[in-house]
């Protein structure tokens, strides 16, 4: 996790790895997943996320599904944008938000979360034109957004 402090802000990218926790038996079955970096910007009032998907799975997958069918490109699996989520310590507006015991961001305090899997193709998009910076620059609006409503 690489944290980078901004006055009252403090900027965090933490990267998830890839895993392969397949089971025979369904109820530990917990399948496939690549590589994740998560983006975080936490302030005074909570934290606003940004995640991306790579798409990087371990390589002894890759050559599982190359093995089972030779079309399989092992460059073929894209990052994709996989959410852009807030994180209240509180319940403010009465809503479908879900509650998470322990929240990374909001260093393991129970918070409300909700946010926009869509959402995400926008910062994705400016981060691919303008890089990391733009992620910044679009999470502390957001962050404005969602928090300026509890205020209101």
């Amino acid at each position: 996790m690489k944290g980078l402090s901004d006055g009252r802000f403090q900027k965090t990218i933490a990267f998830r790895p890839a895993s392969d926790r397949r089971h025979p038996e369904p109820k530990k079955n917990y399948g496939i997943r690549g590589l994740n970096i998560y983006f975080a910007l936490k302030g005074p009032k909570g934290a606003v996320t940004f995640t991306l998907y790579t798409g990087w799975m371990l390589p002894h997958v890759i050559n599982e599904w190359m093995m089972a069918d030779p079309k399989v490109d092992r460059f073929h699996y894209k990052p994709m944008p996989a959410g852009l989520d807030f994180h209240k310590p509180r319940l403010l507006v009465d809503s479908a938000n879900v509650t998470v015991k322990e929240c990374e961001w909001l260093d393991g305090a129970p918070c409300y979360c909700g946010g926009s899997v869509t959402a995400s193709d926008e910062v994705f998009e400016l981060f691919l034109y303008y890089g990391e910076e733009a992620i910044w620059r679009y999470l502390r609006g957001y962050y404005d957004e969602v928090f300026n409503e509890d205020d209101g």
